[in-house]
């Protein structure tokens, strides 16, 4: 997953709180340490710690493209509404790098729709957004009736 990144990049989201972290929820390292199945199935790329837990940040699929984050690598260059939200050019980077990496990896799917029509019904685009900051701490959501 990481296997682009510059090296400036990599050594910051080693050394600084780059990555925003909002979850009450992990997957502790202690816990994928002792379970074989996850073991053999993924490999651990990076952790964070809660101050207490060290959890499982980044972790891929040995075998498939299959790839689990516990970090929100979107906010860095669009949420500003959160002093806690790094904003360095190697966080935004990073947004950025997240975002070419996934989009490659859906690139290699070949899945269409049959029809531009059933494809067009799909979109996103066809519902609205609904402005929801501050209560929310989303700026827009989409709500699907």
């Amino acid at each position: 997953m990481f296997r682009g990144f510059p090296d400036e990049v990599i050594k910051d989201l080693a050394s600084e709180p780059l990555s925003q972290h909002a979850h009450k929820w992990s997957l502790a390292l202690s816990t994928y340490n002792s379970n074989e199945k996850l073991k053999k199935f993924y490999k651990v790329l990076n952790t964070n710690t809660d101050g207490k837990v060290e959890f499982v940040s980044t972790m891929e699929a040995y075998d498939y493209p299959i790839y689990a984050i516990q970090w929100h690598p979107e906010k860095n260059a669009f949420e500003w509404t959160k002093p806690a939200v790094a904003h360095c050019p190697s966080a935004v980077k990073t947004s950025f790098l997240m975002a070419e990496f996934f989009v490659c990896e859906a690139r290699k799917n070949f899945h269409r729709f049959e029809t531009e029509e059933e494809e067009l019904k799909a979109l996103i685009y066809n519902y609205p957004t609904v402005y929801t900051a501050p209560v929310y701490g989303f700026e827009q959501t989409y709500f699907f009736c």
